[in-house]
């Protein structure tokens, strides 16, 4: 068992053996959480969650190596399953802090990454995360994360130092993590279908406040009588004055898009296909600070097409076909393709859009919402 702390986010030692137990900690002068703080576990544990982060369990625990006036400092401690690469993990929760904008009391401080999935077993009994009770897990989990930190009292006197530029000499290139994110979870598949889908008209919309997601959604309205059900992030961005437009406020990047069950269990039942033209549009952003919009949004689409049995219809760029393209951009494209193409393989009904210049893309997006073309599109500008 090997314990690392590290002078500021989370970064992988890598002296250690791949083998060996490890707990990430954050230094004690990052984060020093208030003893009363507290937050909404449950919700913070949504947030979290990922393609990369399968399960994750957090909890306050009192740090045993501290003791002020007779006052434990709190830690922020999160078991997580995850079967990638612990520097991916890692990564990820870093990522998801910055992206989703965490105070300080939402940002995990010891971390405990393992492969199998969190369960208790008792006799020939089984039970999965969803069916134990948060106390039981407590005990469980508590016991070993802070063991963990018992074993290696002396962890501030070992401060692993890695600085800025040698951490960008250690960390491997974002290739690796788009290799991984190319791989569509196995554990997707379309579901069986249990409604009547041939009364199903309604549209779901990502991507309207934008400048082409507008041209989209009005050509909709014009060249159907469904509903349409738009995802946005702010609903003082909407006009209310349109009778089959109906605004739901979610984020993308969120399981079940940041929606609550009803509305999420209202589209499922209702929708008939999905339009996805939301995307975050930066040439220099890296791929790691696109992919929670481009990549893993395109993941909970994918998701919510299989149980609606409905056809996506992805909006792509021209760009994605530059296959030694540097652009984190493009790349995040690439790789929501291809999770479609995988999707496609398993019985999705797919379309893929791919504009070039958006004057000539229009007319071609008119003609296929007229014909509901069901072939792969391809723009040349």
């Amino acid at each position: 068992m090997i314990v690392v702390k590290l002078n500021s986010s989370f970064k992988v030692d890598t002296t250690a053996s791949s083998s060996e137990r490890k707990l990430y900690l954050r230094p004690e002068n990052i984060i020093d959480l208030p003893q009363d703080v507290t937050t909404n576990i449950e919700e913070l544990e949504k947030i979290y969650l990922s393609t990369i982060i399968q399960e994750i369990y957090i909890m306050y625990i009192d740090d045993p190596r501290s003791n002020e006036n007779n006052r434990s400092k709190q830690l922020l401690a999160a078991v997580i399953v995850s079967q990638t690469d612990e520097i991916f993990v890692l990564e990820e929760l870093d990522t998801i802090s910055r992206l989703k904008q965490l105070s300080c009391s939402q940002i995990l401080q010891a971390v405990l990454i393992v492969k199998e999935p969190l369960q208790i077993v008792e006799g020939s009994r089984v039970s999965p995360l969803q069916n134990i009770d948060r106390e039981t897990l407590k005990n469980r989990y508590r016991t070993k994360v802070l063991n963990m930190l018992l074993e290696q009292e002396n962890i501030y006197d070992e401060i692993v130092d890695i600085s800025s530029k040698t951490v960008q000499q250690q960390m491997p290139s974002s290739r690796l993590l788009i290799e991984t994110d190319m791989i569509l979870d196995l554990a997707l598949q379309p579901s069986i279908e249990t409604i009547n889908r041939s009364d199903c008209k309604d549209i779901f919309l990502t991507g309207s406040t934008g400048f082409l997601g507008a041209y989209l959604l009005d050509e909709l309205l014009k060249q159907t009588d469904a509903n349409i059900y738009c995802l946005v992030r702010s609903i003082s961005s909407t006009n209310p004055f349109q009778s089959r437009v109906f605004y739901l406020h979610g984020d993308l990047t969120l399981p079940h898009l940041g929606l609550d069950e009803h509305q999420y269990s209202m589209l499922v039942s209702k929708i008939r296909s999905i339009y996805h033209c939301r995307a975050a549009v930066n040439f220099i952003k890296p791929y790691n600070e696109l992919r929670a919009a481009n990549v893993l949004g395109t993941v909970e689409l994918i998701k919510l097409s299989y149980l609606a049995n409905c056809r996506i219809n992805y909006i792509s760029t021209l760009s994605v076909l530059h296959e030694n393209t540097q652009s984190g951009y493009v790349q995040s494209k690439q790789v929501a393709e291809r999770l479609l193409e995988q999707a496609s393989e398993k019985g999705l009904l797919v379309t893929i859009l791919r504009p070039g210049k958006i004057a000539n893309f229009y007319q071609h997006l008119v003609n296929f919402i007229v014909n509901r073309s069901h072939i792969v599109v391809f723009v040349d500008g």
